[in-house]
């Protein structure tokens, strides 16, 4: 349990709690809006303690049982910053995040050093390969999701998409910048693996350059700019980035999945070639990328978040079937959107 739960005013219990009465001590305040999701940030007027939150309206029943299977997504500290508890308010349910100072906030205003900007990309990247080794992909890298503390770098704000690519009208336009061509064309199977490859070759393209690959203000002019254009070599906006950062910066950007780093674990062997060479020699020299690349084989974790209870009584409904010899009936209801056919398809894989 973190510390900053720890004081005589807030609940110190880990988990899920209705215990509310702390919130109405605490000023909160509108960060953004993120697909179903609002976030806040909160302070404790009494302690000066602080957090950051994420919470769901009370009237969109799907967004709060997303947000439950968010809080229950497994994490490990080592390259994730770990919710603290889900706790339910007459606004509707929130995740309760420890604060901490995001990419954007952390990126002085000329900009880092090249040497600092290596230290970063390759400390994010890193915790993104850790990520996906554990089949955790995020699904929308920005600045704001990324955690840039004194103890390291790690993810921030994971989304469980329960196997499912969200549609392309449920991205925000804090988003919109980031995300992969294939996330954006709805008729396309996503590999999130790869798209979360694009996404940070955004952010790292952005902390880089200080500017965006892309410029647009519609929706629709994003879908085009990630999908038809090709963004300005980094060397181009600034000569004293070596053309083989530019290099690996592009090959994060690639248009199409196959012809991006295939596995992050690659892309961090580059950037860290590319360190090293700085560290021992003051300049990077040309090399060939990739060559520890290898084809990635899943495209989002398959396992079910917050799922096990609904797949434990259809496994209970099948052994007496099988047991008993009579047939029986077993009705999923729920609303539209809610993950009914996925959960089935994932317990029947299983049997």
């Amino acid at each position: 349990m973190s510390a900053m739960f720890q004081d005589n005013h807030s609940p110190v219990k880990q988990g899920f709690w209705e215990n509310v009465e702390w919130l109405d001590h605490c000023a909160l305040t509108l960060l953004r809006h993120e697909e179903y999701l609002t976030y806040l940030g909160i302070r404790d007027l009494r302690t000066d303690a602080e957090w950051d939150a994420a919470r769901a309206s009370s009237s969109c029943p799907i967004a709060c049982q997303q947000l439950e299977r968010d809080f229950r997504i497994p994490l490990d500290a080592e390259w994730a910053v770990q919710p603290l508890a889900f706790i339910r308010s007459v606004e509707g349910p929130m995740v309760i995040y420890p604060r901490s100072t995001n990419l954007q906030e952390s990126t002085p205003v000329g900009g880092f050093t090249l040497s600092k900007f290596l230290e970063i990309a390759i400390a994010v990247a890193h915790s993104l390969a850790r990520s996906h080794s554990a089949g955790v992909v995020h699904g929308c890298l920005t600045p704001m999701h990324i955690a840039v503390t004194d103890s390291g770098v790690r993810l921030n704000f994971f989304k469980s998409r329960d196997g499912k690519k969200p549609s392309t009208g449920s991205f925000s336009e804090t988003q919109w910048p980031y995300i992969a061509p294939e996330q954006m064309r709805d008729d396309l199977k996503v590999n999130g693996a790869r798209s979360d490859v694009y996404s940070l070759g955004v952010v790292l393209y952005e902390v880089l350059t200080r500017r965006l690959p892309f410029q647009a203000m519609t929706l629709v002019q994003w879908l085009h700019l990630h999908a038809a254009v090709q963004p300005i070599n980094p060397s181009e906006i600034d000569s004293e980035i070596p053309e083989i950062i530019s290099r690996i910066i592009l090959k994060f950007l690639a248009k199409e999945p196959d012809d991006r780093y295939q596995s992050v674990e690659a892309l961090v062997a580059d950037l860290a070639h590319s360190g090293d060479q700085l560290a021992e020699g003051g300049r990077i020299s040309s090399f060939d990328l990739g060559l520890l690349d290898k084809p990635l084989e899943w495209s989002m974790s398959s396992g079910l978040i917050g799922r096990e209870a609904e797949e434990c009584r259809l496994t209970q409904s099948y052994q007496q079937v099988a047991s008993s010899g009579h047939s029986a009936v077993t009705v999923l209801s729920g609303v539209a959107g809610e993950g009914k056919s996925r959960l089935v398809r994932h317990w029947i894989a299983d049997v």
